[in-house]
């Protein structure tokens, strides 16, 4: 006896199974009935014991239940899992109690802004997906009863990106809480400004900076509290503006830029292909109004550290190369087979994000490459952003672009 895949649906979906033999029944066990299965983001937080989680730090693993009681601490390191709006609502807030204020006002395309798909688009797919009203929450409720307005940013909503509604609900909660003369915190997780919407996600800097003043003239206490993600990528890094001015004093032409998305946001490709199109494009950009020019560095930090290599790899010109922490521990750099450029390495000795022994193997692969020097400087007690320590980074730099540059001309 023989029985199609079909009617093996039709009949477990009634449930007349007795007269299927055994073995045949059995073949099936494993069979998925039921295609395009999905759980919005909000849902998954509610995961029934039994499940486990795995320390990204340490790698071990618990019960999501153990994670949760652990308010999402790892038992073990003390690492700090990332965790939405709801989870933080419910850590803060007394007894969970809140309430959220300006639900209604989302996101719209009035730009009809298009990359690999409408906006509107990617707008629906992610109110489906994860639940939530746009990239930031705010809600008042008690911390020991005391009165508290939270405005959290959840970055599973398009990268926690700073687009009109998240402009918005800041203004709009500060304005409440003169109103009725409550405290105000954002638990910041971004990954910067929502580059679909464009000079309307750019306004936003000053609209909630003027609100923060008017805050501050109230005498409002505002909390910033910055978390995990908060590191995407920005233009106003102080380490950026420190290359900028190490080769700008040296008669560079010099541009520093940002990636359509970071991180784990919707607006990074797959791969970094966008990031790697956008850098290509600056340098072209850069090129064409330097003509005349016989060098060209680069210089990528974290994340732009990968996609710089990358575009090295793709643009013989670049005569040159500076990478700063880079993640050897997130990203494949095995396409630096040969690395066709001399260069220089920087990480810090205490890089939690990067571990220091993953740079070392990395840049030992490098150096073993012939027709190319590859320089490699720790930085003591320097972590990943080179707090209190971008003094001595930017002289390794200089120190190291001066000898090349000496040496070149």
């Amino acid at each position: 006896m023989s029985i199609k895949d079909e009617d093996f649906f039709e009949i477990k979906l009634s449930g007349e199974m007795e007269d299927i033999p055994f073995q045949e029944n059995k073949s099936n066990w494993f069979k998925r009935i039921a295609k395009g299965i999905n759980t919005t983001t909000k849902d998954k937080k509610d995961s029934p014991g039994g499940l486990w989680e795995k320390c990204p730090s340490c790698k071990y693993t618990c019960t999501v239940n153990e994670l949760h009681e652990n308010k999402f601490v790892c038992p073990k390191c003390n690492h700090h899992h990332r965790i939405g709006s709801a989870e933080y609502f419910e850590i803060i807030f007394d007894e969970n109690q809140f309430t959220e204020l300006f639900a209604n006002i989302k996101s719209k395309d009035y730009l009809q802004f298009v990359d690999l798909k409408p906006y509107g688009k990617r707008l629906e797919e992610t109110y489906a997906k994860t639940d939530l009203h746009d990239s930031i929450t705010v809600a008042h409720g008690k911390v020991n009863k005391n009165d508290l307005v939270i405005a959290c940013m959840d970055f599973e909503f398009i990268g926690g990106s700073l687009g009109s509604v998240m402009g918005e609900k800041i203004s709009r909660a500060c304005d409440y809480c003169m109103q009725h003369n409550i405290p105000f915190m954002i638990i910041n997780k971004s990954g910067g400004a929502r580059m679909m919407e464009s000079a309307f996600s750019l306004m936003q800097l000053a609209k909630t900076s003027g609100k923060l003043s008017q805050l501050a003239d109230a005498k409002i206490p505002y909390i910033s509290l910055c978390t995990d993600p908060t590191f995407g990528g920005t233009m106003n890094n102080p380490i950026v503006h420190s290359l900028y001015g190490m080769f700008q004093t040296r008669g560079f032409s010099v541009l520093r830029f940002n990636f359509r998305g970071v991180g784990r946001s919707q607006g990074m490709f797959d791969n970094g292909a966008g990031e790697l199109s956008d850098a290509a494009s600056a340098l072209d950009w850069l090129q064409a109004l330097n003509k005349e020019s016989k060098v060209c560095w680069i210089a990528g930090i974290s994340f732009g550290a990968w996609i710089s290599m990358q575009l090295l790899m793709r643009r013989p010109e670049i005569s040159g190369f500076i990478s700063i922490a880079p993640l050897a521990k997130h990203y494949d750099f095995s396409f630096l087979a040969p690395c066709p450029a001399s260069g220089l390495f920087v990480n810090g000795e205490k890089d939690t994000v990067t571990a220091p022994e993953a740079v070392h193997t990395l840049v030992s692969k490098l150096k073993t490459q012939k027709g190319i020097a590859i320089e490699h400087k720790v930085i003591p007690n320097a972590n990943h952003f080179f707090q209190d320590k971008i003094e001595d980074l930017t002289k390794i730099c200089a120190d190291y672009l001066d000898k090349r540059m000496t040496r070149e001309i």
